[in-house]
């Protein structure tokens, strides 16, 4: 988690979240603990389970607006596949990266259940703003930062292999 001083807040950043947005184009922490080390207010952001993992797998294939491509020959089901074998590992033990794009948000890396904030990905400035009345800042704008470019589309095969496996996230 990283903390800022601004919120007095600890922010759990899930991957494909807005998290650089609010990381790198708001604020600026510099103090990163592991979840197990932060006492006080923490809260996250998270995103619509399939959005997010679209994302995910095109950061990886094709880059963002700050990376290059990674796995430019990574394929969706090879990155379905990196999603199921998140739900196997605890600790999450990662090979290349992928899995920290695509881990569900429901993973116990995460500790989504707690957080003392969770705020939606799909109305982040407004979801933002909320946190900034509980915290008793005035907030900022957000930037858009970090966009991944998507271009591929999901079958309905991987789109039901998704739902399955997702199945925790999209409740």
């Amino acid at each position: 988690l990283w903390y800022i001083s601004e919120l007095d807040a600890w922010f759990n950043h899930v991957n494909k979240c807005g998290g650089i947005s609010l990381r790198k184009g708001t604020y600026n922490p510099t103090t990163m603990k592991p979840f197990e080390q932060t006492k006080g207010y923490r809260f996250a952001f998270i995103r619509e389970p399939i959005d997010r993992f679209l994302s995910g797998y095109a950061y990886y294939k094709y880059g963002s607006d700050y990376h290059t491509a990674r796995l430019p020959e990574l394929t969706i089901d090879e990155a379905i596949d990196a999603v199921k074998r998140t739900l196997t590992k605890a600790p999450l033990e990662l090979e290349h990266g992928l899995e920290t794009h695509v881990t569900p948000f429901t993973h116990p890396t995460f500790h989504i259940n707690e957080m003392d904030f969770i705020g939606r990905f799909n109305h982040y400035q407004e979801d933002y703003e909320k946190l900034c009345e509980i915290r008793g800042v005035k907030p900022k704008k957000l930037p858009q930062k970090n966009k991944s470019h998507q271009k591929d589309v999901l079958t309905d095969k991987q789109l039901e292999r998704l739902h399955i496996i997702l199945a925790d996230d999209i409740k």
